[in-house]
């Protein structure tokens, strides 16, 4: 039987320093790794118990894009503003995939 856990409510953002040019860099895993667990999970509830391969790479894709797009790591990390900020990241891979096709 699986076990519920709750979603966190913040993600730590650790000693992690900021830069006045891109925030991001090689230190961040462990925060990524939290938020992907949380992304998965928010999937999960709304997909169902397993994710398939396409909705994991879908997930990958969605995170990703989350990092290179927010303007800080508070940004990044900011749970209470997750959800609105992944159906941005979709509209915005739809967007991409569709100028692809045009190519």
């Amino acid at each position: 039987m699986a076990v519920h856990r709750p979603l966190p409510t913040e993600v730590n953002l650790g000693s992690h320093k900021t830069s006045t040019s891109r925030w991001q860099s090689n230190n961040d895993f462990n925060l990524r790794k939290g938020m992907i667990y949380i992304i998965k999970k928010l999937m999960e509830t709304k997909h169902g118990k397993q994710l398939s391969k396409t909705k994991l790479i879908l997930l990958k894709h969605i995170e990703l894009n989350l990092y290179t797009t927010s303007s800080s790591m508070e940004e990044y990390a900011d749970i209470s503003t997750l959800k609105p900020r992944m159906v941005e990241a979709v509209k915005r891979l739809i967007h991409v995939a569709k100028e692809n096709d045009k190519l």
